[in-house]
């Protein structure tokens, strides 16, 4: 960031007293030597001046015990131990000549800054279950059932403490902060596997969890599942059927749901004391400089909060043809969440905050996913697999409030850098989640955008967020993947690709720097920007504007592996394989940031995805 945003003109090593690197001045008349606080920093000033270093330890350690009781044939008892421990004790340094550091507080000067922090992180597993296992000639069948009982937790705490240095005395900028939190899961399962004759088979799933997040009988819900597989192909009517190797129906019914919202107590009333973001002033010092304490602020909490549901119903069809030349799998699938775990906005002064965490809203997702797999070549000297498979999913939000509000836009999401407060999504009934919310451009005779003109939508005579137009979103209409393998004797070729198509994408980067006077700073500090994003002409940030919104629609080759096999590699007594993969080949698209593959549909990461080359040789030393 700092490195997009830095006078470009400028060198980036100098005189100056801050370790000789170039920085822009502040306007502090007590301090002339002072760097700005507005400007941005030097990039590479930040990478030399800072020191991070932490030392982490991890333990992993699970065992297993299996006991065949004696008392009853087929009656396993299981129980297993597991624990996953980690401890990081960590400090970040920036160096007492690092300009970025350098504050004034109660008129003292204060230098560098040391961030002392202590992490500890510990997920704990008990699990007991029973296994019984029995064979029913009778009926040509086979039962399975499995009971059992699971408890997990899981504890954290994350200690901190930044320091900054003046006068020869150090000063406690954030005093010494420890956050612990735990949560349990309790679980009880049942399952029940019958297979008859190996052409049907059923199962069928009972679980009864309980989460800590959640208070009273919120505590505890019950999912149940089931699940019938029919295998068509071992029929008799098409046993002599020989171009058809594989055929299998399926179908599925379940509820599961979820507790992992974020905060460990979200149904408690909490207090968290504020950090150096977060200051009250209480008044100035002798020098006229504020006075800031930390505060104790109460957090919104919902006490009625509970599990999340999903339930899904799929239909779906395995099939093969001509020995498994040909194989694949059609499916079909409904989902309905009930009871979304969201943060929405509330009324000021409700709650402590503006925002809570609740159960509310509907989504219903349907789809289908199409597979197909073939062997096209496969003799002595070639072989060609090719892959194929093809997802189509839709999504609607259904519900939002408790109570219908038909005259209720929905929840803004989609938060945007650049102003403040600003959203270009939002979540509405009847639209797909994350749906843009922007508004729509207007455009002169030549096809040039023309500065804070806007479709007046409603008519009104004045743009208000009545004009924002509720229109395409990040979810791609269809994903489709491509895999193939192409060997001739010795040597092959292997690739992976994808395809997305109509995944939209806000480019917030261009919205947020594409405007003339945004290139022009604080204390006329020039900022670094690509010409080509300023051919708008815009002078300000048109931040809502949907000129930024593009169909960001991508054919990427993840990976490509081509590799020769020596079966005697300078010796008949070793083997080769060499290799040779590049990941993230190439990406053919129309958009116009860096990377079309943004999965919030906001794109204000900087952070290229890599293309990394790497060559492999496997040898392998025969008797």
């Amino acid at each position: 960031g700092a490195a997009l945003d830095f006078f470009p003109t400028q060198p980036v090593r100098t005189d100056s007293p801050w370790g000789n690197y170039y920085f822009y001045p502040g306007n502090n008349a007590a301090f002339p030597f002072a760097a700005s606080d507005v400007a941005p920093d030097n990039p590479v000033a930040l990478l030399e001046q800072t020191t991070n270093s932490a030392n982490v330890n991890r333990l992993i350690a699970n065992v297993n015990f299996n006991y065949k009781l004696p008392f009853l044939e087929g009656l396993t008892a299981n129980l297993n131990l597991a624990t996953d421990r980690t401890t990081t004790d960590g400090v970040d340094v920036s160096d007492s000549l690092a300009a970025y550091e350098f504050e004034v507080r109660e008129g003292q000067a204060l230098f560098g800054k040391r961030n002392k922090y202590d992490n500890r992180y510990e997920n704990n597993l008990i699990e007991f279950y029973l296994n019984y296992q029995k064979e029913l000639p009778g009926i040509n069948s086979s039962l399975q059932f499995t009971g059992g009982y699971s408890w997990q937790e899981f504890f954290r705490e994350n200690e901190s403490e930044i320091i900054k240095f003046g006068d020869g005395s150090s000063v406690a900028i954030n005093p010494f902060n420890s956050d612990p939190s735990e949560n349990r899961l309790i679980s009880y399962y049942g399952r029940l596997q019958l297979n008859t004759a190996e052409k049907y088979l059923l199962t069928a799933t009972v679980r009864r969890d309980g989460s800590s997040r959640f208070l009273g009988d919120n505590q505890w819900g019950v999912f149940p599942s089931v699940a019938f597989a029919w295998r068509v192909k071992d029929e008799s009517f098409l046993s002599n059927v020989e171009f058809v190797s594989d055929l299998k129906f399926r179908a599925g019914y379940g509820v599961t749901a979820q507790e992992n919202v974020g905060p460990a107590y979200p149904a408690l009333a909490r207090i968290n004391v504020s950090q150096d973001n977060a200051l009250y002033q209480i008044g100035t010092s002798p020098s006229g400089e504020p006075i800031f304490v930390n505060l104790a602020r109460f957090e919104a909490f919902d006490p009625n909060l509970k599990w999340e549901e999903t339930t899904t119903i799929n239909f779906g069809i395995d099939y093969g043809f001509w020995d498994g030349r040909i194989s694949g799998s059609i499916d079909y699938y409904q989902r309905e969440t009930t009871d979304l775990l969201n943060t929405i906005p509330i009324s000021a002064g409700i709650n402590f905050s503006d925002q809570i965490l609740t159960n509310v809203g509907n989504l219903e997702n349907s789809g289908v996913e199409f597979t197909i797999n073939g062997i096209l070549v496969d003799n002595s000297d070639w072989r060609v697999d090719l892959g194929y498979n093809l997802t189509i999913n839709k999504n609607e939000i259904t519900k939002l409030t408790r109570v219908d509000d038909p005259t209720f836009p929905g929840n803004e999401t989609g938060g945007i850098s650049g102003g403040t407060g600003n959203n270009a999504q939002i979540n509405s009934v009847g639209f797909n989640r994350r749906t843009f919310w922007l508004f729509e451009q207007v455009y002169d005779e030549n096809g040039n955008p023309i500065e804070g003109a806007y479709v007046d939508i409603n008519g009104d005579n004045q743009i208000t967020d009545a004009d924002r137009v509720k229109e395409s979103n990040p979810d791609p209409q269809a994903f489709m993947g491509f895999s193939g393998n192409f060997a001739y004797k010795n040597v092959s070729l292997g690739f992976n690709a994808r395809m997305l198509l109509d995944n939209f994408v806000y480019n917030n980067n261009d919205a947020n720097y594409g405007a003339i006077n945004n290139a022009l700073g604080a204390n006329q500090t020039l900022r670094n920007r690509v010409t080509d994003v300023l051919n708008t002409g815009f002078r300000n940030p048109q931040l809502l504007s949907n000129y930024y919104l593009q169909n960001a629609s991508f054919f990427r080759l993840d990976n490509i592996t081509l590799a020769y096999r020596f079966n005697n590699f300078f010796s008949e007594k070793i083997a080769a394989n060499l290799s040779f993969t590049v990941q993230n080949a190439f990406v053919i698209t129309k958009y116009t940031g860096l990377d079309p593959e943004i999965e919030t549909g906001i794109d204000n990461n900087l952070v290229p995805r890599p293309r990394v080359f790497t060559l492999g040789v496997d040898l392998r030393f025969k008797k």
